[in-house]
């Protein structure tokens, strides 16, 4: 599956959430964010921040790019949380991890090559 693909699927998956699971989204990624930065002691939530776009279509994470210590947490905080997740919205969490261990995985070749 190409990135594109993924992320059409991403989208459709929210374009079928029923209602009330959209308005869930926003709890979810509060309860997964909130994990994220007390793995990484960051109680100011200043490293990750999880957001959801306002029509609920997309669902995107902000950290600094170089920052893989945060994108681990966040990995852990949503492995964390998966299994409680909605099934509808597994898929979705289950893409941000493969992107995010992409990520790091090009920001480690990009450092092993210096």
């Amino acid at each position: 599956m190409s990135h594109a693909e993924g992320l059409d699927k991403i989208i459709d998956d929210l374009l079928n959430l029923p209602k009330q699971a959209i308005n869930d989204i926003q709890s979810w990624l509060e309860r997964i964010g909130k994990t994220a930065n007390e793995l990484c002691n960051d109680p100011d939530c200043n490293r990750i921040k999880l957001k959801m776009s306002e029509d609920g279509l997309k669902i995107t994470y902000d950290i600094d790019e170089k920052d893989t210590e945060a994108m681990n947490c966040l990995i852990k905080a949503i492995e964390t949380h998966f299994d409680s997740l909605p099934a509808e919205l597994q898929p979705t969490f289950k893409k941000i991890i493969e992107d995010i261990k992409t990520e790091i995985y090009n920001i480690e070749k990009t450092k092993s090559s210096f």
